[in-house]
């Protein structure tokens, strides 16, 4: 029935009937409003007291359950879905093949879930469409389908809706896809809105409502808009104006500095692959990339230090401050914390941390944190979901992260401040306990396995890395502030006893599973094993005093000896930084800050036993005179021993 049937009907002659015929149909401002009127005169009565216009052009479209189970049932959703993602591969193969051309007049409008129940405007068919079955079949009809299931269909009184929960889901699906590819490698944790998606992804594929569209690449929606997804032209230019062609050492000069880096630097902190780097120099990469380029160049600075050749030495200034600054100043730093999923970034970042720490440790401590987060941000900070089998790529960055974290750890420590990453935050595996040149060997061997009986040139670094464990966690403890202790209760002389008990109980169940090739022995024969073992010894007596210092000074030292725990670590360390000293001069660096704590500690007990008016131990200003020469030895190329040398010698004197 139409429109004016309807209406005639209701303004019919005023003849009495047998029986009232109540109408079925309601205005379309009465439907929108959900009211009743009684029609008169051609109008409703709500329409006649408030002087709407009271039409019926929605008044045919009834959709009841029944039909729309009928429609469900004839057309399956995944038949829906299916016919929907084939449309869409063929308009965006269309606009692929004829970008410039406007067929909108041609196949209508873009449907969306707004607007695919208006009415289209009339389609101007070419003169091919005109022949062709499907148009046969629909010329007929005034306006095409509204749809895209009904193209070809002569019925076109009642369309009924698509399932409007499947096109969210396929326009989910969609984004989830476009967003993986927005850029490789970023890392997204639970708290995340991509996290948000996912998880209703995985709640509609549970209830079977999602078809895999892992084989329908076609764009659904057009949602990633370039202009704020991709880096734009203007951008390039401005970084194209930054990035200078490197310069980088003779080739007589370069090939010394980077042995001097592997014989000094990579025997404790294997940042690097010696075998790939060293294939990577010979093939000339770093004069055709930019990032192994600079890695090449940190190499060159952090080796510098350890060179003698007055070539190292910024030129125009006499200062042995400035080994290897020439190289290091043409890094872009700025530039180089950008997402991506290249290992030379991170390795960069790594180095220049390094380099930093003899010159600003401050400094140092802020390119440290940037750089952690640019490694979050690739999720190298956590295990991956799999068991994938190792690869040099995993293994760099592994590396390259790890040793960032023990760089923050230490400085944090340092500097008295919060560390940029905490334990409980990532669940990343140590690196591979294995040397460089057991990673692919030639002979057949397992990958990635160190032979047995043979002592692995990592496990320094390893062990290390463990005891850097143990230093976050008493940063976040015993050396919390005031508010944080308040907060987690971690007050009163009971709670000092049992931290004190476990972290002393810690540090022992370290000790004991050290390898016997690191535990400290002045004789031992091989130089790498004798110098690592003298930097983990080291850095175990700095963590007792670290452990013990904040109740050096308590009320409570007549229970806790903890001075005299923290003095017997210091003289220890001072006797094993004066052995490395003597035999390997200026080889172990790192360690300025073991000499400093340890003189300082002993300091203090001098000052207390003046205090209290007991004898001072004799041997406490021999050690002292010890971290004393070991800083002295440094500051020659190193500014930041230097300065803690000055202040040490204030309070000496």
């Amino acid at each position: 029935m139409s429109s004016s049937d309807s209406g005639q009907e209701a303004s019919g002659s005023h003849k009495p009937a047998t029986k009232k015929r109540r109408t079925n149909l309601a205005c379309d401002m009465c439907k929108k409003r959900k009211s009743d009127g009684k029609i008169a005169s051609g109008k409703c009565s709500n329409c006649k007291e408030y002087k709407w216009n009271c039409t019926y052009d929605n008044a045919g479209k009834v959709r009841t359950i029944q039909s729309l189970l009928k429609y469900t049932q004839k057309y399956p959703p995944g038949y829906i879905m299916a016919l929907q993602t084939k449309v869409d591969k063929l308009e965006a193969l269309l606009r692929e093949l004829h970008p410039d051309e406007d067929f909108t007049a041609r196949v209508g409008t873009t449907l969306t879930r707004t607007n695919w129940m208006r009415k289209a405007p009339a389609i101007a068919q070419s003169p091919a469409a005109l022949h062709s079955p499907v148009a046969s079949q629909s010329s007929s009809a005034a306006a095409p389908s509204p749809h895209p299931l009904l193209t070809g269909n002569t019925t076109t009184s009642t369309a009924e809706p698509v399932n409007d929960e499947n096109d969210v889901v396929v326009k989910l699906n969609k984004l989830s896809e476009k967003l993986k590819q927005t850029h490789i490698g970023n890392f997204y944790g639970r708290s995340s809105n991509k996290a948000l998606i996912m998880s209703a992804l995985a709640l509609d594929k549970e209830l079977g409502s999602v078809p895999n569209l892992e084989s329908a690449p076609g764009e659904l929606i057009d949602i990633l808009r370039p202009e704020f997804w991709e880096e734009q032209p203007w951008e390039n230019k401005f970084n194209e104006t930054m990035l200078r062609p490197y310069r980088f050492p003779e080739p007589d000069l370069l090939a010394q500095l980077v042995e001097l880096y592997f014989d000094n630097i990579h025997v404790h902190f294997p940042i690097l692959h010696q075998p790939s780097f060293r294939q990577d120099l010979k093939e000339q990469l770093h004069l055709s990339s930019r990032d192994f380029g600079a890695v090449v160049l940190l190499v060159c600075a952090t080796g510098a230090r350890f060179c003698n050749d007055p070539r190292v030495i910024l030129p125009g200034s006499d200062s042995e401050h400035s080994a290897g600054y020439e190289w290091f100043s043409q890094v872009q730093f700025a530039y180089t914390i950008t997402p991506s999923a290249d290992a030379s970034l991170l390795q960069a970042l790594a180095l220049g941390v390094l380099y930093l720490q003899g010159k600003s440790e401050i400094t140092a401590w802020n390119l440290c944190g940037a750089a952690i987060r640019l490694a979050q941000n690739l999720g190298i900070h956590r295990k991956p979901a799999y068991d994938a089998e190792p690869s040099i790529k995993d293994e760099l960055f592994k590396r390259s992260f790890w040793t960032l974290l023990l760089f923050d750890r230490h400085m944090s420590s340092n500097l008295g401040r919060a560390c940029a990453i905490v334990d409980d935050d990532l669940d990343l595996d140590f690196p591979a306990d294995c040397d460089d040149i057991y990673w692919e060997p030639s002979d057949g061997s397992p990958a990635f396995k160190q032979p047995e009986g043979r002592p692995s040139y990592i496990s320094a670094f390893i062990w290390t890395l463990k005891l850097s464990q143990i230093l976050g966690s008493a940063l976040r403890t015993l050396h919390a502030s005031n508010k944080t202790k308040a907060h987690h209760g971690f007050t009163g002389p009971e709670w000092e006893h049992r931290a004190i008990a476990f972290y002393d109980s810690t540090l022992n169940q370290w000790l004991e599973s050290v390898p016997e090739y690191l535990r400290w022995d002045p004789n031992i024969g091989d130089p790498v094993l004798y110098k690592q073992a003298a930097s983990v010894s080291a850095r175990f007596y700095e963590m007792q005093i670290i452990i013990h210092r904040p109740f050096i000074a308590s009320q409570q030292s007549s229970v806790l000896p903890s001075l005299a725990v923290c003095s017997n670590a210091a003289r220890s360390c001072s006797r094993v930084l004066q052995t490395v000293n003597q035999r390997f001069p200026g080889s172990v660096p790192q360690l300025y800050t073991c000499a400093f704590t340890s003189g300082a500690v002993l300091l203090f007990n001098m000052g207390s036993a003046r205090r209290l008016r007991t004898q001072v131990n004799p041997e406490d200003l021999g050690a002292i005179q010890i971290c004393m020469g070991f800083l002295k030895s440094l500051e020659a190329r190193y500014q930041s021993p230097g300065r803690v040398w000055c202040v040490a010698h204030e309070l000496l004197c």
